[in-house]
């Protein structure tokens, strides 16, 4: 392979290399210097707009290449259609801005067609990104001196590692197997894999695990579709490595993630069931108990000593014309009980604001020192600002009690204890997509103005304050719905499934029954379709870049000519 990659090089000219490391480069300019996106989107995109209409569609990826080509066109013109039907908002540039970066595959694939680099280098580019990405992955572990539970809970860059893991280990494994007869070169694509597979385990995340299995069971499919029985049986196995290696390196982690999901989402139907209509929200005390009893029921009390916690009807306050309260009985020793900063709820508007009165009872809020409750209702005041969770901590003495009013100054206060959580706020973010889909079903309310969708609710007090910071519905088909609507969703799903199909289909001179490079990438756009049903990756630097990469990949590893184009006769100079 070393030869054949010398043999390659020497035969390009120096202009051909220069310009090749240019081609390449220029997409990641993106991630390198943040500031010059717009021109690294312009040096990527005006080269692959030209090489797309005037080149590759004329001499390259043949009849099934030239439609998935205008798909993505067609991808891009719903997204401009949209935003500018909603007036060509600021808010929804950036959104666009980064949906035409699907673009970055062009200059690839210019230079994979003009270069015609061999197979076997490509694979091991890939096989060293896997090793790369294993590797890093269990030094930021060992650094971290936390254990594997340091990526496990980790962040939506994070997020963005995974699933980037999860689509080079399933392209890797079929590559590998493909490769079986050259047993060195399979093994290094093995260990590729390997590392690739302990990124996706490194991380936790449930949407590239997910992704990942439904990939590999695709594979399977696809390997008995073309007559490799033995290789779908060892791909149906599969995911049964991926659990194994799940329980070996970060059992603890992955398992508390997906029980945690599990716990959210029960959660979240069993509190929504509790609570009263959302029109009845409204500002001051809580004028429907069961909002309060929800509440209660959802944010788990950490009690000890023998206490009953009840939720007491009738006016509390002289603020409060009519209401609900709550309260907190010692009954035959001294008790204590805490809202623990652990679970995640806005306890109330900054600055903090409770009414209480108990008998023989202190109160703290956060870290602060302890209180006297005295048998007069009394505000509780800290113009310190408190993150939602904030811990606050009761204590009765034998026989005493406490009682708490939690004020509500603004509308929506108190109504979403169960909007906790990566579960339950995905949930309710779908909910709100729905709701604007059902709106503008056509072309949506514009690309990248889901924050037009939230906003509003969230002020009415319709819908939970813990969304506000999303700009997306962390879901690529409801925000593509709720944003572009039907018309925009048709090109996202005719798209993936293009590549699927493309990735499928025999390479020149193969028959039905002949397995081809291609095979790999239908599992990973599998794989990647699975998981943009929980996540909105199209809107990530980094999975974009990749996505270009792989689409590159695919359509360069499964065309059907067999002589490079003439670029000459296209005109096509570099210098």
């Amino acid at each position: 392979m070393i030869q054949e990659t010398r043999e390659w090089w020497s035969a390009l000219s120096n202009a051909q290399r220069f310009f090749i490391v240019c081609l390449l480069v220029s997409p990641l300019l993106l991630l390198l210097w943040r500031d010059g996106r717009n021109l690294s989107l312009l040096l990527a995109g005006l080269p692959g707009l030209w090489f797309g209409f005037r080149v590759g569609f004329r001499q390259f990826i043949g009849r099934d290449g030239h439609r998935w080509l205008w798909l993505v066109w067609a991808f891009l013109a719903a997204g401009v259609l949209s935003w500018g039907i909603s007036g060509f908002p600021e808010v929804g540039s950036d959104r666009l801005d980064r949906h035409f970066r699907v673009l970055f595959f062009l200059p690839w694939l210019i230079t994979l067609i003009w270069a015609r680099p061999p197979a076997r280098l490509i694979w091991l580019s890939l096989a060293v990104a896997g090793m790369g990405i294993g590797l890093g992955g269990l030094i930021e572990v060992w650094l971290s001196g936390e254990g594997l539970s340091h990526r496990v809970e980790g962040d939506a860059h994070v997020m963005s590692y995974g699933l980037i893991s999860a689509l080079i280990f399933t392209a890797l494994v079929g590559a590998a197997w493909q490769h079986r007869g050259q047993r060195l070169f399979a093994l290094l694509l093995a260990v590729g894999a390997m590392l690739a597979l302990v990124g996706v385990v490194t991380t936790g995340v449930r949407a590239a695990i997910l992704g990942l299995a439904g990939g590999i069971a695709m594979l399977a499919v696809l390997f008995a579709w073309f007559g490799d029985r033995r290789g779908a049986v060892l791909f149906l196995g599969s995911p049964a490595l991926l659990v194994v290696v799940a329980l070996v390196l970060a059992h603890e982690g992955v398992t508390a993630r997906f029980s945690a999901g599990v716990e959210e989402v029960k959660r979240y139907y069993e509190t929504e069931a509790a609570m009263p209509p959302r029109s009845e929200v409204r500002m001051g005390c809580q004028d429907d108990d069961r909002l309060l009893r929800a509440w209660l029921g959802s944010y788990g009390v950490s009690l000890s000593g023998p206490v009953s916690v009840v939720v007491v009807d009738g006016p509390a306050t002289e603020h409060c014309e009519y209401g609900h309260r709550f309260r907190m009985s010692a009954e035959t020793a001294n008790a204590r009980a805490a809202f623990d900063r652990s679970v995640q709820v806005e306890l109330a508007p900054r600055p903090l604001r409770l009414e209480a009165r108990g008998e023989g009872a202190r109160v703290r809020l956060g870290d602060g020192e302890w209180q006297r409750v005295d048998g007069e209702f009394r505000l509780y005041e800290l113009e310190t600002a408190l993150r939602p969770g904030t811990r606050i901590d009761w204590w009765v003495r034998d026989g005493g009690w406490v009682e708490w009013v939690p004020l509500a100054s603004r509308m929506g206060d108190y109504r979403y204890p169960h909007v906790v959580g990566s579960m339950p706020q995905r949930l309710e973010m779908w909910s709100v997509a729905w709701q604007g889909f059902r709106e503008n079903p056509l072309v949506g309310h514009g690309t990248g103005r889901f924050h037009h969708l939230t906003e509003p609710l969230i002020e009415q007090g319709l819908s939970a304050e813990a969304i506000r910071t999303y700009s997306h519905a962390h879901s690529e088909y409801l925000d593509t719905l709720a944003t572009r609507g039907l018309l925009g969703l048709a090109t996202l799903v005719l798209w993936l499934l293009g590549l699927i199909y493309i990735a499928m289909r025999p390479g020149p001179g193969q028959t039905k029954n002949a397995f081809h490079p291609g095979i790999p990438f239908a599992a990973v756009w599998v794989a990647f379709s699975l998981a943009l049903v929980t996540e909105a990756s199209l809107s990530m630097n980094l999975v974009t870049v990749t996505v270009g990469l792989l689409m590159s990949l695919t359509l360069y590893l499964t065309r059907r000519g067999k002589q490079p184009p003439d670029w000459t006769r296209n005109r096509l100079k570099f210098w």
